[in-house]
């Protein structure tokens, strides 16, 4: 019986590294274009694949609801936003309380005019 689930898990793992050597390069291809920076679409090809595997989300994969390819592009693009998502939450202070900054009625009220074009940015800190 062990010898069995060896077995079976020897297959499954040739399976899924088949997989991913099949899978990786279009994926890739696909946000690379989307993804200024090769290193950042290198990462995210690969923390989709580790996600893949880890979350067992190829167990949603349906024959009867259409193609694997498919399938598995859809759950990248869902994966790219979630990522960029978690990015942008990130940049916005990943979670943290935001304050409550009014920056159109600001920049209506600034007072930057002509005369003041020769103040340096710290002089029209201090005059405001």
């Amino acid at each position: 019986m062990a010898a069995a689930e060896r077995n079976d898990r020897s297959e499954i793992n040739h399976a899924l590294a088949s997989l991913c050597e099949t899978y990786w390069p279009p994926l890739y291809g696909y946000v690379r274009r989307r993804v200024v920076d090769a290193h950042e679409a290198q990462e995210l090809t690969q923390a989709f694949f580790a996600e893949l595997l880890e979350k067992n989300y190829l167990g949603d994969a349906d024959k009867q609801r259409g193609r694997f390819r498919s399938f598995l592009i859809t759950a990248f693009k869902h994966f790219l936003s979630k990522e960029w998502e978690k990015k942008k939450a990130q940049k916005r202070g990943g979670g943290q309380q935001t304050l409550s900054l009014d920056f159109q009625k600001s920049d209506s009220s600034m007072r930057i005019d002509p005369v003041s074009s020769h103040l340096t940015a710290e002089q029209l800190y201090d005059r405001e």
